[in-house]
């Protein structure tokens, strides 16, 4: 009988224990879980919003970049190598810098500044990309995948676009690249202005024989209808 009741007194004292561990380690992952929380918070306010593929979901407005009066910084990287466009537009007019020599852009026409200023060819490399008439025909042709809202009230919109369908975009020519994908992302500010394009053209650029693993092109636009009119230096 002894035994027994000792035997009973030793069961209880385990399912104690087992249950008194059971709670240590559910709040021991609680607290866990809580900490982590905090550290992510804290690392920069952002949502991201997956939504199902759906090409041509543009809900970015481009607007302001069509309104053609704004500052710009443009960056290409090829293969490494790196080509900056920094100037202004304004309306059909722009004024720019590239390779430390001035350019002057009007009616389609480049000119560059030497002695005198002379005309000259298109100074843009990939101009097909930076070329803002360009930018809802080929987001129009591209696939929204997710958006990315930021805390500042910046939104980043991100799509994907097949290398078939880019080089659809500007010539008749029968391509077969498979499924391999490029990517395009949009910011905009709080006031829906469009600030940055990124394009990330590897898979079109090694198919279309440019490049031999990169190309990545970066489009700043700011100061959004505070650029005065731009006089003609050829005149």
């Amino acid at each position: 009988m002894k035994n027994l009741i000792e035997n009973i007194r030793n069961f209880r004292e385990s399912k104690e224990n087992q249950t008194q561990k059971t709670i240590l380690f559910f709040a021991f992952y609680v607290v866990f879980f809580l900490i982590l929380f905090g550290v992510i918070s804290l690392g920069g306010d952002r949502q991201f919003l997956f939504q199902e593929y759906e090409k041509g979901n543009n809900s970015i407005s481009t607007q302001g970049v069509l309104n053609k009066n704004y500052v710009y910084d443009y960056q290409i990287k090829l293969d490494g190598e790196v080509f900056d466009y920094y100037g202004k537009r304004y309306q059909d007019v722009e004024s720019f810098k590239y390779n430390n020599q001035n350019y002057y852009r009007e009616k389609g026409q480049f000119f560059v500044q030497e002695d005198l200023w002379v005309k000259c060819e298109n100074p843009y490399r990939f101009y097909e990309f930076l070329d803002y008439d360009q930018l809802s025909t080929i987001i129009a042709k591209s696939t929204f995948i997710a958006k990315t809202e930021y805390e500042n009230g910046n939104v980043v919109q991100h799509y994907l676009i097949t290398s078939n369908d880019l080089s659809h975009l500007w010539s008749d020519e029968e391509t077969d690249y498979g499924d391999d994908t490029d990517t395009i992302d949009v910011q905009v500010n709080s006031e829906n202005q469009i600030t940055k394009i990124t394009y990330g053209l590897d898979h079109y650029c090694v198919h279309k024989g440019i490049c031999t693993s990169s190309l990545l092109i970066e489009m700043n636009f700011e100061m959004f209808g505070d650029v005065e009119k731009i006089d003609n230096p050829t005149e």
